[in-house]
């Protein structure tokens, strides 16, 4: 928003959460089903350094958190999932997906093991993209659907996948 009135209505339709969103990710594994979702709360990592947000028991100032998930496609090691975060927690989707098990690819923070390096002959960063947003405008109150395509780097992931 470039004046006051337009950011405090988005920022109260945040805080409502009346701003719906969707995400693309390519994660590690297969969830077993098409449909899944995560309700952890989400705070900061109680003990270890660099990682910033966990879905720990002991996690400082942990607060609700719900994501669903869709799986859109399947290939050998790898999904391609949309990512619904219902609250805006931070690094929520990433966070979530690596609670269940199934982290982003190329994520230095949540998926950073020994297959970070095969992950990044895929991707050279983290496999998540903003696909949607959906908002009503702030002054007239019509609805608005933003939408962008994937970048090439993600495409092009997602090329080495269908064809492994």
């Amino acid at each position: 928003a470039k004046e006051h009135l337009g950011h405090r209505s988005l920022s109260i339709q945040f805080q409502q959460n009346r701003v719906s969103k969707a995400y693309l990710a390519i994660i590690r594994d297969q969830p077993p089903g098409d449909h899944f979702e995560n309700d952890a709360a989400i705070g900061e990592h109680p003990t270890q350094a660099g990682v910033c947000m966990s879905t720990h028991p002991q996690a400082k100032k942990a607060k609700s958190a719900y994501t669903r998930f869709e799986v859109l496609e399947r290939y050998s090691g790898y999904s391609l999932v949309r990512a619904f975060p219902q609250t805006g927690r931070l690094h929520q989707i990433r966070v979530h997906l690596a609670d269940l098990g199934f982290p982003i690819i190329a994520d230095d923070f949540y998926g950073n093991d020994e297959r970070l390096e095969t992950d990044r002959c895929l991707i050279s960063r983290q496999a998540l993209h903003a696909e949607q947003i959906e908002f009503a405008h702030p002054v007239t109150g019509l609805k608005m659907k933003l939408s962008a395509g994937a970048p090439d780097d993600f495409h092009q992931a997602l090329e080495r996948l269908r064809s492994a």
